[in-house]
């Protein structure tokens, strides 16, 4: 739904770090104009190595899609290291990066302002890029080189949930 005037309506949903701690999220239901009118700036970054995977919606982010399985957005960077804490994830090295894994842009003040799932692991004839799948704003879900979005790729990290072995 697109909203033109009037307030955007939200609700939040009971989530949880697996220690059990209370994550804040939203569920937005509906598009301001000015929001659409945004997506455009998206558009550039659709190439033909870069595949749209859903239409629009506003329910979910980056965030959401990439710890919260699509059902609603995570905004907080201090919520996203709650996670990441308490649900024991592990940061990886580049080179140990495999499908599954989260990758994290970290914008230069620290901020975690975009995530999203490994597809394809790095390797030499990608000049050592992931393939990734993440969640643009409120606009669309991507299949993407990890290079090629509207966010920042000069700081990633990437994550694993540790497992018992691992």
């Amino acid at each position: 739904m697109i909203l033109i005037g009037g307030q955007l309506t939200q609700k939040t949903i009971d989530l949880a770090t697996a220690r059990g701690s209370k994550i804040e999220n939203a569920q937005i239901t509906e598009l301001d104009i000015s929001e659409v009118n945004q997506f455009v700036h998206y558009k550039k970054y659709e190439t033909e190595s870069t595949h749209l995977r859903t239409h629009a919606t506003p329910r979910y982010n980056c965030h959401g899609m990439t710890f919260a399985s699509r059902r609603t957005g995570i905004y907080g960077t201090q919520d996203l290291k709650q996670i990441l804490t308490e649900d024991d994830y592990i940061e990886i090295k580049l080179e140990d990066v495999l499908p599954g894994d989260v990758i994290i842009y970290v914008s230069p003040d620290g901020d975690y302002e975009h995530s999203g799932i490994v597809v394809s692991a790095p390797h030499d004839g990608f000049l050592g890029i992931p393939r990734v799948v993440s969640k643009w704003g409120k606009y669309a879900e991507f299949s993407h080189w990890a290079n090629n979005c509207p966010y920042t790729f000069a700081n990633v990290k990437y994550f694993r949930i540790k497992i018992d072995g691992n």
